[in-house]
Formats: C-alpha cells, sequence, structure tokens
C-alpha cells in the first residue's frame, strides 16, 4: 500500500518479503519469485531458500550449500558455502570447511576462511575471533583491535 492506504500491488501472493533494491521475494501457489515494485514477475528462483538483495546481490542455497545470485536471477557465485550472509561494503561473510571468510561479488574469497565467528564489515571494520580472541579487522584482514589474552 501507499502513504494514503491505497493498494499499490494487490495482494496475490501467499507471502511476501519487503522490498530491498527495488525487488522483493514473493510466492505464487508454489513457485517463488521477485517482483518489481509494480507487481511484475521479474524471475522464478528455484532454490531452497533465498533472501533479499543487498549490494545488487541475493544469497540462495540448494542442498545445503549457499550462493548468490544477481538481479537479473543469474547465479553468480554457485551454491558451495556451508554457510552465507549478506553483502556488505563489497563483501559477504561465508563459512567453507568450517571455518569463517569472506568472498568478492565475483565469488573470489579475498579473506581466508579462518575465523571462528566473522560479522559483516560496517564502517570499515569486521568483527571476528580467531584462535579465541575476537577484534576488529581492516578490509585487509589485518587486526586493527584485538582482545588480550
Amino acid at each position: 500500500i501507499d502513504s494514503r492506504g491505497d493498494w499499490v500491488i494487490e495482494p496475490v501472493f501467499a507471502a511476501a518479503r519487503t522490498f530491498s533494491e527495488g525487488l522483493a521475494l514473493v510466492r505464487r501457489g508454489e513457485t517463488w519469485g521477485y517482483i518489481d515494485t509494480t507487481g511484475t514477475w521479474q524471475f522464478d528462483v528455484n532454490y531452497d531458500q533465498a533472501y533479499s538483495f543487498s549490494e545488487g546481490l541475493a544469497r540462495v542455497s540448494r542442498g545445503g550449500a549457499w550462493g548468490f545470485i544477481d538481479m537479473a536471477g543469474d547465479e553468480v557465485i554457485r551454491p558451495s558455502h556451508e554457510r552465507a550472509d549478506d553483502f556488505s561494503e563489497g563483501r559477504a561473510v561465508v563459512m567453507t570447511g568450517g571455518q569463517w571468510g569472506y568472498v568478492d561479488a565475483e565469488g573470489r574469497m579475498v579473506l581466508a576462511a579462518q575465523y571462528e565467528r566473522a560479522h559483516s564489515f560496517q564502517h570499515g571494520l569486521a568483527y571476528v575471533v580467531l584462535d579465541g580472541r575476537g577484534g576488529y579487522i581492516d578490509a585487509t584482514g589485518g587486526f586493527v583491535w584485538r582482545q588480550s589474552r
């Protein structure tokens, strides 16, 4: 609805998530897909799970493995990670081999999967835990602050 309470997109979907970057994930019958802000169906989602777009990419999973699609629905990072989070500041946190690392928008591992925990970058820093000690890293993976032992 708009700010006056008038329908912008009629309630024809069985489920809907909020709009992000001009697209919203919706379910029509048993089919999930993304619509634009006019309600026009853009593409089907052929994954077990899908999320909202962030920095032009949405995380998706198939068979328990996570990857990313672009805003045309094309797979740009094949599902190969154990877990994943949304893109932030050009990187996404992914779990590979039981540890967390960071990939860029092309799927290249830019910070090795070595962290016991890792969070998204915000304001140029990300909180991670390495060898049982938490701290903040910069985009190069260097610690700018780390807990003392």
